[in-house]
């Protein structure tokens, strides 16, 4: 086998070892926070944090029934939606809560 031969195969493999690790980063960052109960109110108790184009999401404390999901848009850094959560045995209700 030539040398040349060797090289473009060898090149081949790097690229197609690199384009198969790669991933879509996320358009959008999320913010789930977790409140002890329905009110909302007092400190949080956990939350889970994607930032834009970390593609990994950041974690503390406890997740719950009663969370508020913030998002907003990577590219312009704008708030996309806010809901709230209240959920009971895997049925979860949204409320929008950009008002709040």
């Amino acid at each position: 086998m030539s040398n040349r031969l060797k090289i473009f195969l060898l090149l081949a493999c790097i690229i197609l070892a690199i384009g198969s690790t790669m991933y879509a980063l996320p358009t959008g960052g999320r913010d789930i926070t977790y409140y002890a109960d329905a009110t909302f109110s007092g400190d949080p108790v956990g939350e889970r944090y994607l930032a834009c184009g970390s593609g990994s999401w950041q974690s503390w404390g406890t997740v719950t029934s009663y969370s508020k999901v913030e998002t907003w848009d990577c590219g312009t850094g704008e708030n996309t939606g806010c809901w709230a959560y209240f959920c009971a045995s895997n049925d979860c209700e949204p409320i929008d809560c950009s008002g709040w």
